[in-house]
């Protein structure tokens, strides 16, 4: 007869063991082995300007409630369409100003705003410019 208290069995009890799995990723994925990129990823456009615009465009956004990157941001999105036809500004591009604000822009923004560049044979911040430019 065998004994109900396991201390006085005589047959020990074959437990199995739980094998242990790491925590630690196997291999880091990189961006080249197909890390995601977010859909709604925006891209960075700093746009150069001289004092007097920066001040116009800090007193726009104020009277907007908004603040000026969003400001700025959706002037350009609300122009984008129209630019095909804006002239040269009337004020020089300011290449060595230090001041600048940047314009966040979604994927298909960004994409027309490449493509205007290109028409226009200059850099994604001199059209830029120009589109702000013409709206000041």
């Amino acid at each position: 007869m065998d004994s109900l208290n396991p201390m006085f069995q005589k047959k020990k009890p074959t437990r199995s063991v739980p094998i242990k799995t790491s925590n630690v990723r196997k291999k880091p994925i990189t961006k080249s082995e197909g890390r995601k990129v977010r859909k709604d990823k925006k891209h960075d456009i700093k746009i150069p300007l001289t004092l007097e615009q920066r001040k116009t465009i800090k007193a726009l956004s104020q009277h907007a409630g908004e603040y000026p990157t969003n400001f700025l941001s959706q002037k350009m999105k609300v122009e984008l369409p129209r630019a095909e036809f804006l002239p040269e500004p009337m004020i020089p591009y300011p290449s060595n100003s230090k001041l600048s604000y940047p314009v966040k822009l979604e994927d298909p923004y960004f994409k027309q705003l490449q493509d205007l560049s290109i028409e226009w044979d200059c850099s994604l911040r001199r059209a830029a410019y120009r589109i702000i430019s013409s709206l000041l």
